[in-house]
């Protein structure tokens, strides 16, 4: 995830600049990966060869600021406010697509 060193924010999509105080002294970090769902939509029409309908589309509030739009990973429908976390799926060698889902249940 971008992040700005003068302000600290991380923000999306990537850009050249820090969209909060535009200065371009920025770097990359690795996000955790959690948040919770802001909003989501079931898509009913296949847009691309090969996609199997229904699926969910969700956007995350990551917990340190940006939004995402991405797939949804959970066995059931999401819920507004739910928590979620990252999960990489393999398309190709080299290649994985980010998915957010449920955490898993607390081993404690």
């Amino acid at each position: 995830m971008p992040r700005c060193r003068t302000c600290g924010s991380e923000f999306w999509p990537a850009g050249p600049v820090c969209p909060r105080d535009f200065t371009a002294d920025l770097d990359w970090v690795t996000d955790p990966g959690t948040g919770v769902v802001n909003s989501w939509v079931q898509i009913h029409k296949p847009y691309f060869a090969g996609d199997e309908v229904p699926y969910v589309v969700i956007q995350v509030q990551l917990d340190t600021g940006p939004r995402l739009t991405t797939s949804w990973t959970g066995p059931q429908l999401p819920r507004i406010g739910e928590p979620v976390e990252v999960s990489f799926r393999q398309i190709a060698d080299g290649i994985a697509l980010t998915e957010f889902g449920p955490p898993p249940p607390d081993q404690s």
